[in-house]
């Protein structure tokens, strides 16, 4: 993870600290804004918690949100079709 550029005790930044902080928090937002997307249409994500304590703890997390954005892809590229969906649930 790349941290931004922080005001220490009566230090200003320059401008290219500023410049550099301004896109990585845009990046930051974007990023968020998928995961929130992913979480809107697969809500078992929302529950998902893990402690990650070593390699395979980390693809027990990885593979829910990479199958979430396969499928989402799928998705996009083709629509369920309206007669798939149960009207009375």
């Amino acid at each position: 993870m790349i941290t931004a550029f922080n005001k220490g005790h009566n230090r200003n930044l320059s401008e290219e600290q500023r410049y550099f902080n301004n896109k990585l928090a845009k990046k930051q937002i974007k990023s968020e804004h998928c995961i929130g997307l992913l979480k809107a249409w697969f809500q078992h994500l929302w529950g998902f918690r893990r402690v990650t304590q070593d390699k395979q703890d980390l693809d027990a997390i990885l593979r829910p949100a990479m199958c979430a954005c396969i499928f989402h892809n799928l998705l996009i590229d083709q629509p369920v079709p309206p007669d798939w969906f149960d009207e009375t649930i």
